[in-house]
């Protein structure tokens, strides 16, 4: 028989403490396994690095705050078992639940941790290739100021042909501000959510794990004014 936690894709989060949980990437992490698969205690245990004791603690509170249950127990060698599920597939807080004065402020918030680890693996994946690091300063060619960190005053972010030589790794970041009217603009966005589909598919444990990051927005000078 198929778990009831399956049955339900979407769960709206109604209490404060449980949005907490789920807002905190150090709590949230004991919930994520649960999400994907049904699993014990030692098997959840495995796969996030953690005693059994100790997530057996993280458990409890996921259970008693409505997000985990226990959809069987299983029979092990003379003892009794349990299988935790989350209780649904995906999750959802209301804003009124979140600490954030404004929507801006929560997307910032989310974006930050990301961004974070990004910038992490980015640059740790140039470290080798560079001897000069700092802040590179100038006009490009269209007439928009760049500023990048840069590997010495010789490769600077146009210098594609350094980038995509064979021995660097593969990696790239830019901000680009460009005019565009709206039809090209929504052609734009349909390239994009083209390039981030083919890419989505492309999922196998046997290679190595990168990051792809793409965003298009329309500028607000007046904000970037008064910032």
């Amino acid at each position: 028989m198929e778990p009831k936690s399956l049955k339900k894709l979407w769960h709206v989060i109604k209490n404060a403490d449980a949005a907490q949980v789920l807002s905190d990437p150090a709590k949230q992490r004991y919930l994520l396994p649960f999400i994907r698969e049904e699993l014990s205690l030692s098997e959840a245990a495995h796969h996030l690095g953690v005693k059994p004791n100790a997530l057996l603690y993280q458990i409890n509170k996921l259970l008693n705050l409505g997000l985990l249950e226990v959809v069987r127990v299983k029979q092990r060698q003379g003892r009794a078992s349990k299988i935790y599920r989350a209780i649904a597939q995906r999750f959802f807080i209301p804003f009124s639940l979140t600490k954030a004065e404004t929507v801006q402020n929560l997307a910032i918030e989310t974006d930050i941790r990301s961004e974070r680890l990004f910038q992490q693996d980015l640059i740790n994946a140039q470290m080798m290739y560079g001897d000069e690091w700092g802040i590179a300063i100038y006009i490009m060619e269209d007439g928009s100021l760049s500023i990048d960190l840069a590997t010495s005053i010789e490769h600077t972010a146009e210098d594609t042909d350094f980038i995509l030589a064979a021995n660097y790794p593969a990696v790239w970041s830019s901000w680009l501000w460009i005019n565009l009217s709206h039809s090209e603009a929504k052609m734009l966005q349909q390239e994009l959510i083209a390039l981030w589909q083919r890419y989505k598919q492309m999922r196998s444990p046997d290679k190595p794990k990168y990051t792809l990051r793409l965003g298009l927005a329309p500028m607000n000078e007046f904000v970037r004014e008064t910032v």
